[in-house]
């Protein structure tokens, strides 16, 4: 399939766009990602890899219940931002005709028809 008819039949929704998470997150490091979706994927990763640290010095500073709030939150990120990652692979091979044919070559746009 084509970009240009990609793009049709998303917009018309005949095709099922499927991402493979883990490849979703290793196309965040393409260099043709937007700015402002690669920098929330930084972000958001980094909170999740502090919420660990945060959730002890909240156990021992604060209360034991912030820290345990805090905990479930980091536990809850690694899905959100895999789901997040998702939605910017096809926002960006819905943009970026080269993107588009990586992703498909690497097996991480899965299209079935509808």
């Amino acid at each position: 399939m084509t970009h240009d008819e990609f793009i049709k039949a998303y917009k018309n929704q005949t095709i099922i766009v499927k991402v493979h998470k883990n490849m979703a997150m290793r196309l965040m490091d393409y260099p043709g990602i937007k700015k402002t979706n690669r920098a929330a994927h930084l972000f958001w990763t980094w909170v999740w890899f502090l919420s660990i640290p945060a959730a002890i010095a909240c156990f021992i500073f604060f209360r034991w219940w912030v820290g345990l709030i805090v905990l479930l939150v980091g536990f809850a990120l690694p899905r959100a931002i895999k789901d997040s990652a998702t939605e910017f692979v096809i926002e960006q091979a819905l943009e970026d005709e080269r993107f588009y044919n990586l992703a498909v070559e690497l097996k991480a746009l899965l299209i079935e028809e509808k």
